[in-house]
C-alpha cells in the first residue's frame, strides 16, 4: 500500500458519493483520508507548536500532568510506560491525552492541564471539539452506508469518551531491549 493508492476524499462531496466513498475506504484499508473538513489550519498549526513545546519541557515539568494510577486516560504518560497487550517491552513513546470538556458522566476522568506552555489548554479544548463534530460527519456517512439512519451512531458518540493523543517519539540513545516505538495493538474506538 502507498499513498497512490489511498485516495483522498472531499466531506464537502455529496453526500451519497461521499458515503459510498468512505464505506469503500474503511472496508480496503480500515481508514479514511479526508479533505476539505473544514478545520482550520491555522488552529492545527498552533496544536503542532505547542505540542512541540510541551514535549521540550524538563521531564520533571511533563511529569506534573502525569495522574499515577490513571491508566493513561487523561493527562502526560512518561517515556516506556504504556505497553501493548501481550508485548514485552514497552512502547518507545511519551503522549498527553485530552478528553471532552465538562462531562458530566463520573466515570469519565477531568482533563489535566499543564502549566506551560500558554495557550495549551484553550487551543486543544477548542481542537478536540472540532475533531469531535468531523467525526461525527463521518460516522454519519458511514451509517448511510451501512443502510442506517444517519443519526444512528448518535447516542454510541454523545458525551463519549474519545480522546485526543499528543504523541511523540523521542530520539533513541541507548539499547532498546527489544522495545519498538509502538507495539502492535488493537484500537477500541468507534472509527
Amino acid at each position: 500500500m502507498n499513498l497512490e493508492t489511498l485516495p483522498v476524499l472531499s466531506l464537502a462531496a455529496p453526500s451519497g458519493k461521499l458515503a459510498q466513498d468512505l464505506g469503500a475506504s474503511f472496508q480496503r484499508f480500515g481508514f479514511a483520508l479526508v479533505a476539505d473538513h473544514g478545520l482550520d489550519p491555522a488552529l492545527v498549526a498552533r496544536g503542532w507548536e505547542l505540542t512541540a513545546a510541551f514535549f521540550a519541557l524538563p521531564e520533571a515539568d511533563k511529569r506534573r500532568g502525569h495522574v499515577a494510577g490513571g491508566g493513561g486516560q487523561r493527562g502526560y504518560t512518561p517515556f516506556r510506560t504504556e505497553i501493548a497487550k501481550g508485548a514485552s517491552a514497552h512502547d518507545l513513546k511519551e503522549f498527553w491525552h485530552v478528553g471532552r470538556e465538562g462531562s458530566a458522566d463520573p466515570n469519565m476522568p477531568a482533563n489535566v492541564w499543564p502549566d506551560a506552555p500558554e495557550g495549551f489548554r484553550e487551543t486543544f479544548t477548542e481542537l478536540y471539539a472540532a475533531f469531535d463534530r468531523i467525526g461525527a460527519r463521518i460516522l454519519s456517512h458511514i451509517a448511510v452506508w451501512l443502510g442506517l439512519a444517519a443519526d444512528w451512531f448518535d447516542p454510541a458518540i454523545d458525551g463519549g469518551n474519545s480522546i485526543l493523543r499528543l504523541l511523540h517519539y523521542p530520539p533513541i540513545t541507548d539499547a532498546t531491549g527489544g522495545a519498538i516505538r509502538a507495539g502492535a495493538h488493537e484500537d477500541i474506538n468507534l472509527i
